[in-house]
């Protein structure tokens, strides 16, 4: 019986913490397009836990109206927020959030591809969200 009521209090605890829950943020500053690959930079930080570095993943379509990952012609994991950010710090999670990756893509047919990006939730429960840019998303 003392087994199960710890474990109610613990299933507890876990929903509770994840009701609080949040989703990471960031936006991407800049995309830039030349000779077979692209440059992204921007940030992302996670405020269930600002101390640790968010994952983005970098997703391309061939379609700016294409959200299916499963349809990306290409992914690219392993880009991390740890490049140091100083407009960050008045946020209250430190500086390094910052992320800047050239991609490859001569492995592509010429034409327009399109970038999203999704920054991966570290701590906590949610989603992991599309971080947005105002920009032309397009490149070729």
């Amino acid at each position: 019986m003392r087994k199960l009521k710890l474990f109610a209090l613990l299933a507890a605890m876990l929903f509770a913490a994840s009701m609080w829950a949040t989703d990471p943020m960031g936006s991407i500053d800049g995309l830039q397009g030349k000779n077979g690959s692209f440059r992204v930079w921007g940030w992302s930080l996670d405020p269930d836990d600002g101390s640790k570095t968010v994952e983005v993943h970098v997703y391309i379509f061939s379609s700016s109206t294409e959200d299916d990952l499963g349809k990306a012609v290409k992914g690219i994991p392993g880009t991390y927020a740890n490049i140091s950010r100083p407009d960050l710090e008045s946020m209250g999670y430190g500086t390094m959030h910052g992320f800047d990756r050239t991609i490859d893509i001569s492995d592509l047919s010429a034409g327009t591809y399109y970038v999203q990006i999704y920054a991966l939730n570290v701590a906590g429960s949610g989603t992991n969200p599309r971080l947005s840019y105002s920009g032309n998303g397009g490149y070729k």
